[in-house]
């Protein structure tokens, strides 16, 4: 499921992307009821949002062409990926 949502997110497949958020919450609240996978489930979701927003701004980027701009794009969402990675943990 993960490699799906990230998938969906990296194409910038919105429609199919919020399909699966959907139907993974169901999943996690038919498995485990309602108590949230991690006592920061709420940092983990901003870092996923923050991750997704800089996804889209590298693919702008990467649309425009401007080298330094990509660069930059790049290493932001580098930043993100690794604060959502050490929220999860």
């Amino acid at each position: 499921m993960r490699r799906a949502t990230q998938g969906a997110r990296l194409q910038g497949d919105k429609v199919r992307l919020s399909t699966l958020e959907e139907h993974l919450q169901m999943l996690n609240k038919d498995c485990r009821g309602l108590v949230p996978l991690q006592s920061n489930q709420a940092d983990v979701e901003r870092a996923s949002q923050l991750t997704s927003e800089r996804e889209a701004r590298l693919r702008e980027a990467l649309g425009a062409g401007d080298r330094q701009v990509i660069d930059l794009r790049r290493d932001q969402l580098d930043q993100a990926r690794r604060a959502l990675e050490a929220a999860k943990h």
